[in-house]
């Protein structure tokens, strides 16, 4: 089985994010390129009951996330609360279409990316019930079908171009989040992803600083994730079908 693999944390800015992200792309078994990838950590691909995404002998391929077609979401959010609601409507239906063209390229990177700016797009693209889970460490919990117009426990946004929890936890704190986005043979999609907070050591003038998880330890891909999307192909494009997350204690 082959699968692609790409992680994501938070661009350094606007411009490097929406035009030029450097990408690292390495080839299977090539430790040295793995090495050279940015020392910011990423959520771990633990194995979840949902996924059928591990793979022993599975090819790698890692990069980091690329444009995302940010050129027809900076104008209308620029204005914002003085858009009409006729131009609410179609700025709405412009982001639905960049969605579907995503589909028709095959390009899971920059739907979710659209997934996570707009709520018309998670609209579209959400199943009729979604799966939600709360699992405590050992793997146990209860799963509940959540209907589609229920359903607001969508657990990243974006701000300034930055990747946040939509849902944090601690009262004060910025908490960020980084991601990782795998897909299968199949075409289904999990993101893993994680809450945390930057801080020093920093890394020159325009690092965020080092990630650490909320217990206040540096980020580590080995420990578990706070929780994984999961989108799956139908009719052409990705819908969210399952969202699961690792209860906090």
């Amino acid at each position: 089985m082959d699968l692609s693999l790409t992680s994501f944390g938070n661009p350094r800015s606007p411009l490097e994010f929406g035009r030029r992200t450097p990408a690292y792309q390495c080839a299977a078994g090539d430790r040295q390129c793995s090495r050279a990838r940015p020392k910011l950590a990423h959520p771990p691909r633990d194995e979840m009951p949902m996924r059928p995404f591990s793979a022993p002998s599975a090819v790698l391929l890692s990069c980091l996330l690329l444009a995302v077609p940010f050129a027809a979401v900076r104008p209308a959010e620029a204005r914002g609360p003085e858009m009409s609601e006729g131009e609410r409507r179609a700025f709405e239906a412009r982001q639905v279409e960049e969605a579907k063209l995503a589909c028709r390229s095959n390009d899971a990177n920059a739907f979710f990316g659209l997934m996570v700016q707009s709520p018309a797009v998670r609209r579209a693209f959400t199943a009729e019930k979604v799966e939600y889970s709360e699992l405590d460490a050992k793997g146990a919990g209860k799963t509940t079908l959540v209907p589609r117009e229920a359903y607001d426990r969508f657990p990243i946004r974006m701000v300034d171009f930055m990747w946040k929890a939509a849902q944090p936890l601690l009262r004060g704190r910025d908490e960020h989040v980084v991601m990782e986005l795998n897909v299968s043979q199949t075409n289904d999609v999990a993101v893993d992803w994680t809450r945390v907070i930057y801080g020093p050591p920093y890394d020159g003038e325009e690092s965020l600083g080092t990630a650490r998880d909320l217990d206040g330890r540096v980020h580590d891909p080995s420990r578990p994730t706070d929780g994984t999307l999961l989108l799956r192909p139908r009719n052409g494009c990705w819908y969210l079908v399952a969202d699961t997350r690792r209860v906090r204690r």
